[in-house]
């Protein structure tokens, strides 16, 4: 049995198929690349320039406040696991000190600060659903006492009060913002068929060329690589990802340490939106078998629908699914998806936040049984070690987990 992908919007259409378009041919080298690498060697030169000019442009970090900035960024568009692992240091962390979360908040780009002690939304209010966006929704309602931060402009961070740390998020695309250190997360395929020309039009943003990539892995704010990553259930396989990783390590020049390298490792689990309790990833894991999911369809708004996919196809390798993707952040869902006859729907916990307040999402749980999908994380090193939050964080220069 085949899945298949239907696409909800003409935008959704037009972004993937171009997306899966430019990717064969840069991969290949073929007839298409050809044509295309004069038009398409000038637009990643000038994509590339702009963040140089802006890098020049950046200004000095100018807050007194003792606030420790911690950068988490991916160089691909979606799926590389930023969310979970931005998830995973936050509960962590908050146990020990107040903190927040900088986000952009696209593409709604209204500020809004929400905290959960002193700001009046809080995780029941209808005005947290208008004014943050899909990603700080997940935030807000996942964490207990971290403040988020939803700033356009992330550098107007430092005019405010702020707590004594904040990560940042999509740090690597964030200017004029110093920050005190940062986590990238990587992933090896990506790595190892990446060419040495035309980005950012492959997988990666802000770089052109593999000396511009091979810069970016080895830059010098960087505390760690985050490999992204194995499911907890594969981890016998984790001497073949440390091959994909010497490799990567040989193609780009840069030395693996166990320092510097971690790896992130996922279980996937499923909760029925009928059975949530007040913290999402507390609720309990619903035991899906294949015959419950014999008429299923998966509907997402997401940067990356075709990973999503290919992680619930291994999963569940006996179904077949029906994709049913729009465009990522999409805030609406079209009426015809109602007219689809499916048993059970499966949707992202970002999904999940964005439409959960919707009234097609009340008509959805009528007559559907919806599952969101969600990714625990652990990290390990190079050998296998589990790495506590704590042990990763003390790695930063200059900041305190107490």
């Amino acid at each position: 049995m085949k899945s298949k992908i239907v696409y909800l919007s003409p935008k959704a259409k037009l972004l993937f198929g171009l997306q899966s378009w430019l990717k064969s041919p840069f991969e290949k080298r073929g007839p298409i690349f050809i044509i295309l690498f004069p038009f398409l060697f000038l637009l990643s030169w000038l994509i590339y320039l702009i963040p140089q000019i802006l890098k020049k442009l950046r200004f000095p970090r100018k807050s007194s406040q003792n606030c420790y900035l911690l950068g988490i960024g991916n160089l691909e568009w979606g799926g590389g696991g930023k969310s979970p692992f931005v998830l995973w240091l936050c509960r962590y962390q908050e146990k020990l000190s107040s903190g927040g979360i900088l986000s952009r908040g696209y593409p709604l780009n209204n500020k809004v600060i929400a905290n959960h002690e002193s700001h009046p939304f809080y995780p029941n209010s209808q005005s947290i659903d208008q004014d943050l966006n899909d990603e700080n929704k997940e935030f807000f309602r996942s964490l207990k006492k971290t403040i988020v931060f939803q700033f356009p402009r992330k550098k107007e961070i430092l005019k405010e009060t702020l707590p004594s740390w904040i990560i940042v998020d999509d740090a690597w695309q964030t200017h004029g913002l110093t920050c005190d250190g940062f986590f990238l997360l990587l992933n090896p395929d990506h790595l190892l068929k990446t060419p040495d020309y035309g980005f950012p039009l492959g997988y990666y943003r802000n770089t052109f060329g593999l000396k511009s990539l091979e810069t970016q892995i080895n830059r010098n704010s960087l505390v760690g690589r985050i490999w992204s990553r194995i499911p907890q259930k594969d981890l016998s396989l984790l001497s073949q990802f440390k091959d994909k990783l010497l490799k990567c390590s040989q193609k780009y020049h840069f030395k693996l340490s166990l320092d510097k390298d971690f790896i992130v490792t996922y279980k996937q689990k499923y909760v029925s939106s009928l059975d949530l309790k007040d913290d999402i990833y507390a609720s309990p894991d619903v035991s899906l078998e294949s015959k419950e999911l014999s008429s299923a369809a998966i509907l997402t708004g997401i940067a990356n629908p075709h990973a999503f996919l290919k992680g619930i196809e291994t999963d569940f390798p006996q179904s077949s699914f029906t994709l049913y993707a729009l465009e990522d952040h999409a805030p609406h869902v079209p009426l015809e998806f109602f007219v689809q006859e499916h048993s059970s729907i499966i949707i992202t916990s970002k999904d999940y936040f964005r439409w959960n307040h919707l009234p097609f999402f009340k008509v959805l749980e009528k007559r559907t049984n919806i599952f969101i999908s969600l990714l625990n994380i652990d990290v390990v090193d190079l050998e296998g070690e589990i790495i506590t939050p704590s042990r990763l964080l003390s790695s930063l220069p200059g900041f305190s987990i107490s």
